[in-house]
């Protein structure tokens, strides 16, 4: 029955699985993986209090668990308290040093406050412990534009782009990266695979054209 509730949690279908999984906690008394994935398909509908309720119970049962501490800091994140998100974040990592979901939470708490700066050293940890991990790499790309960082938000849209083969986004995004940096070159190629693997794609269609006209001026 958990294996079933985290299969429709991915189908997006948080609503039934959240009816199995209630069933499947009172069966099971406290049982912190039925916890965990209660909270999860709670927060996946919204209901943050309630999944914040159901992530600080797993802990009861589970106190030296990084995952527990970590769905704790996301729900936190959700509701808007960045610092209680870092507490527990340091909760996870006293019980998992190794753990690479902490280090992506604590960046996240850390933009929040405001300081883009420091969110960037948790989330390279984060990468480097998970390299093929793909929202990693992802958030450190964005971040490193938002730094005005290009060189390595480069580096870092080219290793998803190999992560996501079967994508054309991060050669679109990895185009416009190089336009930035004024390489042509590297703008042509992304922008080539792009249109190799999604010809019809609007966003692809409209680079395309203007890339063609800039080639014109």
């Amino acid at each position: 029955e958990l294996k079933r509730a985290n299969q429709l949690i991915v189908a997006k279908r948080a609503g039934e699985a959240e009816v199995i999984l209630r069933e499947l906690v009172e069966e099971q008394k406290g049982e912190p993986n039925a916890l965990m994935s209660l909270a999860t398909a709670l927060y996946e509908q919204g209901k943050f209090l309630d999944a914040l309720a159901v992530a600080k119970s797993a802990l009861l049962t589970a106190p030296n668990d990084a995952r527990v501490h970590c769905e704790v800091a996301v729900c936190q994140l959700a509701l808007e308290h960045p610092m209680d998100a870092l507490e527990s974040v340091d909760k996870a990592l006293a019980n998992d040093p190794s753990s690479a979901q902490a280090y992506f939470v604590r960046s996240r708490a850390l933009l929040a406050l405001g300081k883009n700066d420091e969110a960037v050293a948790p989330l390279v940890r984060a990468s480097t412990l998970a390299p093929n991990e793909a929202s990693y790499v992802t958030q450190l790309a964005q971040q490193y534009i938002a730094l005005g960082r290009l060189q390595e938000a480069r580096a870092q849209t080219e290793k998803l782009a190999s992560l996501l083969p079967e994508r054309w986004e991060p050669l679109a995004d990895l185009h416009r990266i190089c336009l930035q940096l004024g390489d042509e070159a590297g703008a042509q190629s992304a922008l080539s695979r792009a249109v190799a693997l999604a010809p019809q794609a609007s966003d692809v269609v409209k680079l395309k054209l203007e890339f063609e006209q800039r080639a014109r001026k």
